[in-house]
């Protein structure tokens, strides 16, 4: 008979024994294994028979009766079933490594298999019930018990849990990168050793029971504790990390700000990190629970060097040997330098410390770092200023500057003191003014100067009368001379003779700034103080420009004559008859201004001292002729370029006029024809008064008569009077009118 056995998917069944028996299945008459392709033979009588078969000692076929009739095939095929097995964690996440023991419900043992990566394995198992072991991470989680009898996949859902570890610090804020290692305490296996994610967790998979989870952050431990795992959780570990405080503060209690702390474990050596403090002086660092190095350097300097124990939340307040340096500057007279600049640098080249301004008492305060310190000092861009100083605590210094209190005194050649100068003070080899200022009367200023080499410069009249180099080193005073010199100025008109009041002008040539001016005396003489230099001079005279001369080089000493263009002019008047007319009035005028006046004198004439020019001469008469008005206004237009005579001849119409054509001749006719008119009527009354006489007397005695005739003859001759009456009242008349001119 030949044998061949395979399970229920058709595959060989190796090993499988076949055993023959008796129809009653009391004897066994035969025992037979299949080899690897599942195959094997018997040799039987014909007839009835039992067969049993069995794989790993399980029955998984029996075919009785059996018949025997000839030689023949017998296919068996056993009860054994090929069964997929997924082990599964408390999520149905697959579960690798896990390992699988099967036994039968008989006793027997299948062995132990142990899941792939995705949680699989495959068992060959009769039909039958099976006891179930899983163990994972050598921890049992799961035993159980499976009906077998077919191909279903069996699925096998393990104690493994997930466990969600939550790492905070001291103040409660998630620790990221701290190193949490759990250990199963069943085994003290390691489970997992993850690090936490940027909010403080790491996730384990773990077997139920009890897990020991140990924490650790930057190589210092931090925790260790138990947790019973027995499903899936999330636990919170506050561990011995803290958010630890430090503040850093100077002398006066002040917060350092900008201070870098460096803090490192004294137990490990490791650094712990690096802060920049904050305005309040504040450094906040996140540290593990032990001591710690602290080092703080502020402006490249160390200013802390200390050992402090991190244990809790409290602040570590940190003295730092940070001092205040207060600078009082003043210059060599010991008066306060505002507006200096301070700068203050390290001995040992680390840097400055800014440069920082003095106020109105010379003064300004640094904030440093103890060391040895050089201070600098510039005034003005000078410096006045290099000296060094050892800061140990708070300190005020004076320090004394490089800066004077020149005084320049400025005279002129004459050794005069020169007023009103402006002086100048240039920085030698820079250029750069550093002061101006003006002379006063006694021609000193003063002026406050950080002491170097001076390019002094004057200017006077607006003309620069100095250029001298000095070195200010102390107050002085400084003498020195500028190129202003005393000129003298000699004025005469065309004749030689002194120009009293003549206004002398002195221009800058280049400007036409006047540089001095003033007036003649009595002698034509002026004195000015001028600068060195080419001028122009202008004479003035009554208003008029009477000498002009450009481009005088001016010298100390320097004697001018000047000539100018003044002339006499005389004005005569002459009457008509060619005698001098005395007290005529003469006004000379330019344009419509008078220029001068006078009136002639008994000889009938005035002189005047001119500018030349163009001029008009008028003369006025006012007087009395024989008892008339006489007026007389005459003009004439005239150039005065040099000495002149200007004389009016006046006509019979102005000066003196015919005798007959005054008011006097007038009343003397009138008066003798008013003599003659009375002379007649009076001869007439007389005749009158003989005629009634004469009848009269012819009326009483011839005596009488004759009386009468007599008095009649002494009346005529009354009447007559001298031979020429006219002549001699003219003649009186003549001589009073004389009298009165």
């Amino acid at each position: 008979i030949d044998i061949t056995v395979t399970d229920t998917s058709g595959l060989p069944l190796e090993g499988a024994k076949v055993v023959v028996g008796s129809a009653d299945g009391n004897q066994i008459l035969d025992l037979v294994i299949a080899g690897g392709d599942g195959t094997t033979s018997t040799r039987l009588p014909p007839g009835e028979y039992t067969i049993w078969t069995y794989w790993r000692d399980i029955l998984v076929d029996l075919d009785s009766p059996y018949v025997v009739i000839a030689h023949q095939d017998l296919n068996i095929v056993g009860d054994v079933h090929w069964v997929p097995v997924v082990v599964q964690d408390s999520i149905g996440e697959p579960l690798g490594s896990a390992s699988v023991s099967i036994e039968h419900s008989s006793g027997q043992p299948f062995g132990t298999k142990v899941t792939d990566p995705e949680g699989a394995l495959t068992l060959r198992l009769p039909a039958g019930t099976y006891a179930i072991d899983v163990t994972w991470s050598d921890v049992p989680v799961l035993a159980t018990t499976a009906r077998i009898d077919s191909d279903d996949l069996l699925v096998l859902e393990t104690a493994v849990y997930y466990l969600e570890v939550v790492v905070v610090d001291a103040a409660n804020i998630d620790l990221e990168g701290a190193l949490v290692t759990a250990t199963v305490d069943l085994t003290g296996r390691i489970a997992g050793e993850e690090r936490t994610d940027d909010g403080g967790r790491v996730t384990f998979r773990l077997p139920v029971g009890t897990t020991l989870l140990d924490v650790s952050w930057k190589d210092s431990p931090v925790h260790s504790g138990f947790v019973d795992v027995d499903d899936n959780m999330e636990v919170t570990l506050t561990v011995a990390v803290y958010q630890a405080t430090f503040k850093t503060a100077d002398s006066r209690e002040v917060p350092v700000a900008a201070a870098i702390l460096t803090v490192t474990n004294t137990t490990t050596g490791r650094l712990m990190g690096t802060a920049v403090t904050d305005a309040d002086g504040e450094a906040v660092l996140r540290l593990p629970l032990g001591e710690y190095d602290l080092v703080v350097i502020w402006e490249d300097h160390v200013v802390f060097e200390g050992v402090e124990t991190v244990d809790s939340l409290d602040i570590h307040v940190l003295a730092c040997a940070v001092h205040y340096l207060t600078i009082h500057l003043v210059d060599a007279d010991g008066v306060d330098l505002e507006n200096a600049h301070m700068t203050v640098e390290a001995a040992g080249g680390e840097g400055t410390m800014g440069t920082l301004q003095t106020d109105a008492t010379g003064s300004v305060t640094y904030r440093l770092p103890a060391g040895d310190w050089i201070v600098h000092a510039t005034w003005k861009d000078v410096a006045v200023l290099a000296t060094t100083h050892v800061l140990t605590d708070d300190e005020t210094v004076e320090m004394v500057a490089s800066v004077h209190h020149p005084v320049v005194h400025l005279v002129d050649t004459g050794g005069l003191d020169l007023a009103n100068a402006e002086v100048t003070m240039t920085l030698a080899g820079t250029g750069t003014v550093l002061a101006a200022g003006i002379t006063d009367g006694s021609g000193s200023v003063a002026f406050r100067l950080p002491g170097a080499d001076y390019t002094v410069t004057a200017r006077w009249q607006d003309t620069g009368v100095l250029e001298a180099a000095i070195t200010v080193d102390g107050n002085g005073p400084y003498i020195l001379t500028a190129s202003v010199h005393h000129l003298t100025f000699y004025v005469e008109d065309d004749a030689g003779i002194d120009l009293e009041g003549a206004t002398v002008s002195v221009t800058n040539g280049a400007t036409g700034l006047v540089l001095g001016t003033g007036f003649t005396d009595a002698s034509g003489m002026l004195t000015l103080r001028l600068p060195e230099g080419s001028v122009d001079v202008e004479v003035w005279w009554r208003a008029t420009l009477v000498h002009a001369e450009s481009g005088i080089s001016l010298e100390e000493g320097a004697e001018f004559q000047v000539l100018a263009t003044v002339h006499y002019l005389t004005v005569k008047v002459v009457g008509s008859d060619g005698t001098s007319v005395p007290g005529a009035d003469v006004n000379v005028e330019a344009g419509d201004e008078a220029i001068a006046s006078g009136r002639t004198d008994p000889k009938g004439a005035v002189v005047f001292r001119l500018p030349g020019g163009e001029y008009t001469v008028r003369i006025a008469l006012t007087t009395t002729q024989h008892m008339t008005a006489i007026e007389v206004d005459r003009s004439e237009d005239m150039t005065l370029n040099g000495t002149m005579t200007l004389q009016f001849d006046l006509t019979d119409d102005e000066y003196p006029i015919p005798v007959y054509r005054t008011n006097l001749f007038l009343v003397i006719i009138l008066f003798v024809v008013t003599v003659v008119v009375l002379l007649l009527l009076l001869r007439t009354l007389v005749s009158r008064e003989r005629a009634n006489a004469l009848s009269q007397v012819e009326a009483d005695s011839p005596s009488d008569k004759v009386d009468l005739l007599d008095l009649e003859m002494e009346d005529e001759l009354a009447v007559e009077g001298p031979r020429d009456p006219l002549e001699d009242l003219v003649g009186e008349a003549e001589i009073e009118l004389e009298d009165k001119d």
